[in-house]
């Protein structure tokens, strides 16, 4: 833990620079899916999550004060508790799935897992993104361990 807040703080204070292939390149975009139709799905606009949370959590908000006849003051504390529930359960994930120390071969399983298959992706899209056909080749290797061993 002492050593990630060493290397922060040295990327901080530029002692450390950004390799190459990880500088953000705009208009620069990878491929997740070699299925035309899947990797459509994933460009979309900021707006289009925006519209869809909103519009549903409206309409939940509507059929419960006109449906199930919740009084106004009631529902204001059931949309502040979802907030704070969903505020709660976000970083506790973040907290004690992802950044968690531990000897539990349960949980050290679960962490290892996720990053080995965040690290598959990873490979992957900078195979897509920035690579020649032979580191490319390389890459994707590399990504298919990384998910076999996940």
């Amino acid at each position: 833990m002492e050593n990630n807040v060493k290397e922060y703080l040295a990327f901080q204070h530029g002692q450390v620079r950004m390799p190459e292939h990880l500088a953000i390149r705009k208009g620069v975009t990878g491929r997740l899916f070699k299925n035309k139709f899947m990797e459509l799905l994933t460009r979309t606009n900021i707006l289009v999550p925006i519209i869809v949370h909103l519009s549903t959590s409206s309409f939940i908000f509507w059929y419960g004060l006109t449906k199930l006849n919740i009084e106004i003051p009631i529902a204001i504390a059931l949309v502040l508790a979802g907030i704070l529930f969903w505020s709660f359960a976000e970083y506790s994930v973040h907290r004690f799935f992802y950044h968690t120390e531990t000897n539990s071969k349960f949980f050290l399983s679960l962490s290892y897992a996720a990053a080995r298959a965040g690290r598959s992706r990873s490979l992957a899209v900078i195979a897509n993104q920035y690579a020649d056909r032979e580191e490319r080749e390389r890459l994707y290797g590399e990504a298919v361990e990384e998910a076999t061993q996940a």
